[in-house]
């Protein structure tokens, strides 16, 4: 807790009291956007993930697929 009087106590030095409300809304604003392009990279990340799974689940029906098809052939040869 002394740690965040000491913080804002530097703040209130450093920038100018009229000033702060400015700096405290551009702190808010890139937070904003922050989070904004981070649910992005999430959303996208898992979107990559489902296509990967939807990738791998055609993969293994084209091969049950090649193998019934081989199995159909060789069937009737005989």
């Amino acid at each position: 807790m002394s740690k965040l009087i000491v913080v804002l106590l530097v703040f209130i030095i450093v920038f100018n009291p009229k000033k702060l409300p400015l700096l405290i809304n551009d702190i808010a604003k890139f937070n904003l956007k922050f989070n904004k392009l981070r649910r992005t990279i999430f959303n996208s990340y898992h979107e990559i993930l489902k296509n990967e799974q939807s990738l791998q689940a055609l993969e293994e029906n084209n091969m049950k697929a090649e193998k019934a098809d081989l199995q159909y052939k060789n069937r009737s040869l005989t």
